[in-house]
């Protein structure tokens, strides 16, 4: 980013003097004021409003060619350039700046042209024209990159400015993939596993933390969490197994006693456990049982079936497994895993059926297979979550995830035949 964050210097004469921060990013232009250094203080908040004041040290982001345009038409001037003018060539400095706030000690007030009317001036004009801006103008503001996670981004239409407007923040770029998007990035639609640079107070960024939705990355910020209870939930967690394990109790009603514990302990409450179900899922596969039921109830299960028969009526019960884990894992690719087992199950049960083989064979495989989404970062929320942040192209999932499906295939099918039989 070092070539799209830049600090210039809004000059006496400059024609932006008394504008609204704003009003900048109206024009034509791809630029992004995201802090203001005044004096001695640093502004960060609610720059929008905020008037331009002569010696503002803007940081910005633009390209070059938009930073050529500004300095050129809008009397602003690169904060390096300002400094050596000043102390090789004896330049002035616009009033109301202090180079003491950049490391210049060696400067004095004299040479900034500020005097004591001028600081008492714009002192006033500060505090008649944002008192918000002051009260935050001492929050310390960082660059940080958020994750957004799969859930809710995946059917969102939101876009960098609603994201800022909701998070409170200022975005500078966003990473897709091995994509960075740095120009014209307000016209993108978001999606789950972007990786976005945003600049934040830490205040914010707590505040961001909490939001289930999104990942903040940096060592500094995971969750904190309260480890006198680390114990009592393990425990829940193995009785629950157990009581199944055991059949002392059916897995729904095991599971749900398990939930009700946790409830009753205080380690999760009913607001965490609503946002942590995922709607999509749950009514995309109330969708799709009814539909596996008519696929076996209308006979179409049976048509597939036979064509998959006959196409493989050469070849043996092993490699027609073979092929039916492999067409499952491809069609996980594209609908969840459950969505797949509901839809294929009945007719690998037809198939084993029709060749004369063990059915449970048949519904193993699927089930692997099912759970297997490895070509793609679409295939499943994981894949997703790493796929903005490792900066991986989607070609490298297929590259990698192809040889060890081809490999799962033979293995897996290979495993169901030795254990259950074919």
């Amino acid at each position: 980013m070092t070539d799209y964050l830049t600090d210039v210097v809004v000059m006496e004469d400059s024609p932006v003097v008394g504008s609204r921060v704003g009003e900048l990013g109206e024009e034509d232009l791809d630029l992004d004021v995201f802090q203001i250094v005044r004096g001695d203080r640093t502004l960060s908040h609610g720059l929008g409003s905020e008037r331009i004041q002569s010696g503002d040290v803007l940081s910005v982001r633009a390209d070059q060619e938009t930073l050529q345009e500004i300095i050129e038409q809008g009397h602003l001037q690169l904060l390096p350039e300002v400094m050596e003018a000043a102390t090789e060539d004896d330049a002035p400095l616009p009033p109301g700046f202090s180079p003491q706030r950049h490391g210049w000690e060696s400067l004095d007030a004299e040479q900034s042209g500020s005097s004591t009317e001028d600081e008492a001036s714009s002192e006033d004009t500060e505090e008649d024209g944002d008192e918000t801006a002051e009260e935050t103008s001492d929050e310390e503001s960082e660059l940080t990159e958020v994750v957004l996670l799969p859930g809710p981004w995946s059917s969102r239409r939101s876009g960098v400015a609603d994201f800022e407007r909701d998070h409170d923040v200022r975005v500078l770029a966003i990473r897709r993939g091995n994509e960075v998007i740095r120009k014209r990035f307000r016209e993108v639609r978001l999606r789950a596993g972007d990786v976005i640079l945003v600049q934040a107070s830490d205040q914010v960024l707590d505040r961001i933390a909490r939001d289930t939705n999104v990942a903040i990355s940096g060592e500094d910020r995971w969750e904190e969490f309260d480890r006198s209870k680390i114990p009592i939930a393990l425990g829940i967690l193995v009785g629950a197994l157990g009581l199944a394990a055991l059949d002392v109790l059916t897995l729904m009603v095991s599971a749900l006693t398990g939930v009700a514990a946790m409830f009753f302990t205080g380690i999760l409450t009913p607001e965490d456990a609503y946002e942590a179900i995922d709607w999509e899922v749950i009514f995309m596969v109330a969708g799709v049982i009814p539909l596996g039921i008519a696929v076996e109830a209308s006979g179409t299960a049976d048509v597939i079936a036979d064509l998959v028969v006959s196409a493989g009526v050469l070849l043996p019960a092993i490699a027609v497994l073979r092929l039916f884990y492999l067409g499952t894992a491809l069609i996980t690719e594209m609908v969840s895993n459950s969505a797949s087992v509901v839809l294929l199950l009945p007719i690998g049960v037809e198939v084993a059926g029709q060749l004369g083989a063990n059915p449970f064979a048949f519904a193993m495989a699927v089930t692997f297979a099912a759970n297997t989404p490895l070509l793609t970062p679409v295939g499943y929320q994981t894949n997703l979550m790493v796929y903005g942040p490792g900066g991986y192209k989607f070609t490298d999932f297929a590259r990698v995830g192809a040889p060890l499906q081809l490999i799962l295939t033979v293995v897996t099918t290979a495993g169901i035949t030795f254990f259950w039989g074919l």
